[in-house]
């Protein structure tokens, strides 16, 4: 099969994988979304986001390493991996816990202890996931790489449906079933499609020599691009009322789930350029502006739409969540260079590459959301939380220029 063949049959799958998952997470949400509304909607995602951060923390090798370190070996040695890669992420979350410390000292997690218990506990499992994930995609098995997605998703679905159907959906049992519950149903799932016993994995950490700095570069790029845009959530409780964290988290659900075009083609272009033994200046090029047409396609349309569906989808008591949804869409054109420069380097293992934009764009976001949140800053709501996360994505996005011309 042709270089090209190949990487569309995986674009295709990982397009399907993403968009398919999308569609039916998207029915939970609006149900979860109506059912609790705007202020325990807010609480639900300032916990699920410390538990997704925390998750990043733990995760010493990262989803997008995995996947190279996956597609430089044949398949049959992939057990050489996996033993080591689970040691790493599982003992990575015992640095989560500072952050969970943090959490408790705030007013939200001392009111809400025992289902931050819950998030934190969930930490290991899908750093557990991420590794048995990795390499079910990397066989480039359709139905193994869908069904293992999509039937955690129905289950979830399902659960939250019929929760919402006889009125028992609160925010107790929101975290309780978006976490810990379908974590470990995953891991039970996810270790059936992989298919490589544990009895097969070896322990050896020597196979990992020689990857040592670039594992130390994924994992703070990884948890820099994740942790950057969630900052002004994790910090908004402080400078403005539940209600408003409600409507700001719903426009940051929206633009992660836009965020998964560019994140499905970062996975793809990865192995390809992996694969290939690098990344051509016309391959990137090519790549970018298939990219970045497809995103702002999807920008405009969520420009257009946004005043209309939020409300009509989640309720007019969301309504207030599409100006910053809007705003936050610039952040989707500015991820698309990210997404292939940021491929690139990954593949060719240029370490100082892959970790400072991320990084520069996390402290970006960071002094931003200070500035333009606090009372003593310009105290501009969540339109301020919104330029901070742009501002994000502007510095990584100039850092990745700045590296690319040395």
């Amino acid at each position: 099969m042709s270089t090209k063949r190949v990487l569309t049959a995986e674009a295709t799958q990982l397009i399907i994988y993403y968009m398919g998952g999308l569609l039916i997470g998207l029915v939970g949400t609006i149900l979860l979304t109506r059912a609790l509304g705007p202020e325990d909607r807010g609480i639900y995602a300032w916990l699920l986001t410390l538990g997704n951060l925390g998750t990043f923390i733990a995760m010493l090798a990262q989803y997008n390493l995995i996947r190279k370190l996956g597609a430089e070996k044949v398949q049959n040695t992939w057990s050489e991996l996996i033993g080591p890669l689970i040691i790493l992420n599982t003992l990575g979350g015992i640095l989560s816990i500072p952050l969970f410390v943090w959490a408790w000292q705030q007013p939200l997690g001392q009111q809400h202890f025992g289902l931050l218990v819950l998030v934190w506990l969930n930490v290991p499992c899908v750093a557990v996931l991420t590794v048995f994930s990795a390499f079910i995609h990397l066989r480039r098995r359709a139905w193994d790489t869908l069904l293992s997605n999509f039937i955690i998703k129905l289950i979830l679905v399902v659960l939250i449906f019929l929760g919402w159907y006889f009125d028992q959906i609160t925010l107790s049992l929101s975290v309780f079933l978006s976490t810990i519950f379908i974590g470990l149903l995953s891991l039970l799932i996810l270790y059936s499609y992989l298919n490589i016993p544990w009895r097969q994995w070896q322990w050896n950490f020597n196979v990992l020599r020689g990857h040592g700095q670039f594992l130390g570069a994924g994992w703070l790029a990884g948890l820099a691009t994740f942790a950057a845009p969630k900052v002004p959530l994790l910090l908004l409780p402080h400078y403005v009322s539940l209600t408003e964290l409600g409507h700001f988290s719903l426009a940051t659900t929206l633009l992660d789930i836009a965020l998964l075009v560019p994140t499905a083609a970062t996975s793809v272009l990865i192995s390809h350029f992996a694969r290939s033994g690098g990344a051509t200046t016309t391959g990137q090029q090519q790549a970018f502006w298939a990219l970045l047409a497809l995103c702002c396609v999807m920008a405009i349309f969520g420009y257009i739409s946004a005043p209309y569906l939020l409300p009509w989808v989640f309720g007019p008591a969301f309504s207030d969540a599409s100006e910053p949804f809007r705003w936050l869409l610039l952040a989707l054109l500015l991820q698309a260079p990210i997404a292939v420069m940021s491929s690139a380097a990954t593949a060719r293992g240029q370490a100082q590459s892959v970790v400072w934009p991320p990084f520069a764009g996390l402290v970006t976001t960071f002094i931003t959301t200070l500035l333009l949140l606090s009372p003593n800053g310009l105290n501009l709501g969540l339109t301020g939380a919104c330029w901070a996360i742009i501002a994000g994505y502007a510095m990584q996005l100039l850092a990745f220029l700045v590296l690319r011309t040395r």
